[in-house]
């Protein structure tokens, strides 16, 4: 279980993308330098990573309510741009990732995915090309509000109606 919407909306566009018969790697962006990374599938990796937000507007109703616009990065590594055998190229994958995620919602979202563009990088260490595709879903920002201090009771005074008397509850 992620601990936090970020790693959720990523496991479950990695979870989508897995279903799919797709011929490469799946995988979080790389925590550490990319310029060091190395792709280990030998067709390519996709690597998917939290990139940008806009949040909307609050609307208070008691709660702080805000839209999430988040985008996430598909980061493309492959060793063709075009099929190659059997094994699908970078062209192909950019197909079957967005008809996988387009309408798509994950978890805790309040909008279907979107494509917002494709971008060619450049020709990574000389003989992987990557490209980014970056995918816009809408989220919610929701106030936790803190835990109202509630008074202990620690004593209860009552009058009998009868009598007229007063009576401690303990």
């Amino acid at each position: 279980m992620a601990a936090d919407q970020i790693t959720a909306i990523e496991d479950a566009i990695i979870a989508r993308l897995k279903e799919k018969p797709l011929q490469c790697s799946i995988l979080p962006f790389p925590d550490k330098d990319f310029e060091t990374y190395e792709p280990l599938h030998g067709n390519g990796e996709i690597l998917v990573s939290y990139t940008d937000e806009d949040d909307g507007d609050i609307r208070d109703v008691g709660l702080i309510l805000q839209d999430r616009e988040m985008d996430f990065d598909l980061t493309f590594v492959f060793s063709s741009l075009r099929s190659v055998g059997k094994a699908g190229g970078l062209y192909a994958h950019l197909e079957a990732t967005r008809m996988a995620l387009t309408g798509f919602i994950p978890p805790d979202c309040k909008k279907k995915m979107y494509p917002v563009r494709v971008e060619r990088i450049k020709r990574f260490k000389k003989r992987w090309w990557q490209f980014t595709q970056t995918w816009r879903v809408t989220a919610l920002n929701i106030e936790i509000p803190e835990e109202e201090q509630t008074p202990i009771l620690k004593r209860i005074t009552l009058i009998d109606v009868k009598t007229n008397e007063p009576m401690e509850v303990p």
